[in-house]
Formats: structure tokens, C-alpha cells, sequence
């Protein structure tokens, strides 16, 4: 099951159901079962109850906090995780007594805060894919594009030019204004703002450029070409 990127606001917002297994509909009409998160570490505690052995943490991504819960065996990798740090949460969604969770696969600590950023753009691309209302095709990040991600892995090659009208005119401009620090993104939503073009839509661009290797990030929020 493909995980889906999201923000807490998605789930905590959105209304639970069980058809097939457990589900939230965010309320932008998202289907979310199986989600990636993207937030700090606010809270972690472990003890013992009536169901056993129970372990939680606290995500908070800005949008709202959301726990997530392991018993028994599954407690010692909730129990390893310190508080203060950005994580990538990978899991299942569940409810238990109308509140619901986070049933966590893979728990991640992230050293680049810009992750937040890049998790969030890509959640806002799902987002109006899945609702229907983007005029691009999208498949969701799955759990080997994002473990590749976080280990630094080679970016995906699928053309050696750009697709689109406004990716062919930002990497156009990056090649024609390339200084020997690159080009900070910042400069190029500058250029591209008064011809119309929405910040978002830019980053976007940019990210899709960087993921077919025509772009890369030589220190942070500084492009130069790449070798796609």
C-alpha cells in the first residue's frame, strides 16, 4: 500500500470510516490509510496498562499533533525515539475510542529541517492530484522513493529536457543567469512572480527538475544544473 504524504490537519480533520479496513478522509477528499508524516517529536512516553505494554509519541507539524501508539513487542522502537527531533512517520492509520493514531512501520530522524519544506510541497502535489483538481500526472512518493530520498540516493532520470512550459523556462533562465554560487530559489520565484506564475507552482517545477537530474541543490536554497 502506497504510503500518501499528509499533514496531521489532514487526518485529525478528517472523517474516519472502516470499509475495507481503517480510512480517513481528509477534508479535501483524500482517501488516507497508509500515510507518511512529516513533524517534531514533542512527546514520548512508555509504561505499563491493561492492554500491556504501551509506548506513544507525539507528532506536531505545524497543522495540528497526532500520537502514535505500539504495545508489546513493538514498543522498544517508540521507546528509542528522543524528543526535540524531525522525524518521517511512516504508518497505518487506526482509531481507538474515537481518537485516531498512527500505527508506525518506519520512524526516521531527519537532519535536514528543508525536509519539512519538501515534504509539505509534496503533499500539496498529492493533494490536488488525488482531489482531482491538477492538470499534471502524479504518483504519490511510495516507501522506496522515500528511503532513497532520505539516504541521499541518485535522482531518477526521465528526460534529458525539460517537460512543460514553465519547467523549460525556469531551467532556461538558471542556465542564463548561473552564477559560480548557482542561483538561489529565491531569485527565481522573484523572476517568474511578475509573468504570473504562483510561488508554489515554481517550486514545484523546481522540484520536478531536480528529480529528473537537470537541477541540483549544491547547499541549501542554491541550484546549479545537474547531468539529466
Amino acid at each position: 500500500m502506497t504510503a500518501i504524504r499528509a499533514s496531521v490537519s489532514d487526518i485529525v480533520n478528517g472523517k474516519f470510516g472502516e470499509d475495507s479496513g481503517p480510512y480517513v478522509i481528509s477534508p479535501y477528499g483524500v482517501e488516507l490509510r497508509r500515510i507518511a508524516l512529516v513533524g517534531y517529536i514533542t512527546d514520548q512516553r512508555s509504561g505499563q496498562g491493561s492492554q500491556g505494554k504501551y509506548a506513544y509519541i507525539t507528532i506536531d507539524d505545524g497543522s495540528g499533533a497526532i500520537k502514535a501508539w505500539a504495545w508489546d513487542i513493538h514498543v522498544e522502537s517508540l521507546e528509542k525515539i528522543e524528543k526535540n527531533i524531525l522525524a518521517l512517520i511512516i504508518g497505518k492509520l487506526k482509531s481507538f475510542k474515537d481518537d485516531v493514531y498512527v500505527a508506525p512501520e518506519i520512524i526516521r530522524k531527519l537532519d535536514d529541517p528543508n525536509f519539512m519544506t519538501f515534504h509539505m510541497m509534496e503533499r500539496y502535489r498529492t493533494l490536488l492530484t488525488m482531489a482531482g483538481s491538477a492538470d499534471f500526472d502524479f504518483t504519490p512518493p511510495s516507501e522506496d522513493i522515500l528511503q532513497e530520498t532520505l539516504e541521499n540516493a541518485s535522482k531518477t532520470k526521465v528526460s534529458v529536457q525539460p517537460t512543460g512550459k514553465l519547467g523549460k523556462l525556469i531551467y532556461d533562465y538558471i542556465q542564463e543567469n548561473l552564477g559560480p554560487d548557482g542561483i538561489k530559489i529565491d531569485e527565481i520565484v522573484a523572476h517568474f512572480l511578475p509573468m504570473g506564475y504562483q510561488k508554489t507552482a515554481v517550486n514545484l517545477e523546481v522540484l520536478d527538475l531536480q528529480e529528473q537530474g537537470l537541477l541540483q541543490e549544491i547547499k541549501v536554497g542554491h541550484y546549479t544544473l545537474g547531468d539529466g
